[in-house]
């Protein structure tokens, strides 16, 4: 079952429905690999915390409350999806096995 921002967001609120695209998909935590070089670069923290206070200021009704809305905010554009070959070289798991069971 995929989920969009739709899932996420109140797009009632129009700096969400400027911002953002209600049909774009969204990521879950699970198993990420983070480039922190281009965490820092990109400046993912203060992103993060800016949505986090402008969500403040509207009263806490630009998304359903946790920690994934602003996360996907701050990563929007910003990931990519490893395949289950590129999780194994990450973690440096022998391929062949996988692929022949």
């Amino acid at each position: 079952m995929s989920k969009t921002f739709r899932n996420y967001f109140n797009f009632s609120h129009p700096l969400i429905a400027q911002y953002l695209n209600p049909d774009e998909c969204a990521w879950a935590y699970g198993m990420n690999v983070f480039d922190l070089r281009a965490w820092r670069k990109a400046n993912i923290r203060d992103t993060y915390h800016s949505w986090l206070k402008e969500n403040l200021n509207a009263n806490l009704t630009m998304w359903k409350l946790g920690t994934l809305p602003p996360a996907l905010i701050a990563f929007k554009a910003m990931f990519t999806q490893l395949t289950h070959i590129g999780i194994c070289l990450v973690w440096g798991i022998r391929i062949r096995p996988i692929l022949k069971a």
